[in-house]
């Protein structure tokens, strides 16, 4: 029985983790590609015009809600620099014109 509930609690952590995560996306030689979520053109475009310049590769990007402003994180090959750069593409959107957005995973 205590098995089962464990079983039952992580399900619903990892539900209620995903529900403030606005979308998902990873670099690969150069190009960003949406895995998760919705997110508007202009900000595909914009991310992809980051990776195209720092030549991203091997990068997972997630930006969740988090105090009514986006939170970047990464992981992967990249560095402070690189990861500042998409915090202040990301940080031009806010939450609503990013739910709203147009572009679907």
């Amino acid at each position: 029985m205590l098995i089962v509930c464990c079983v039952l609690l992580l399900g619903a952590l990892a539900v209620f983790s995903r529900a403030n995560e606005l979308f998902r996306g990873r670099f690969d030689r150069g190009v960003f590609r949406l895995e998760r979520g919705r997110c508007p053109a202009a900000l595909v475009h914009a991310l992809g015009d980051v990776a195209r310049l720092e030549r991203l590769d091997g990068v997972t990007l997630s930006v969740r809600s988090a105090d009514g402003a986006p939170r970047v994180t990464a992981s992967g090959n990249i560095d402070d620099g690189q990861l500042q750069q998409l915090r202040n593409v990301v940080g031009r959107f806010e939450v609503a014109q990013i739910r709203r957005g147009g572009k679907r995973a």
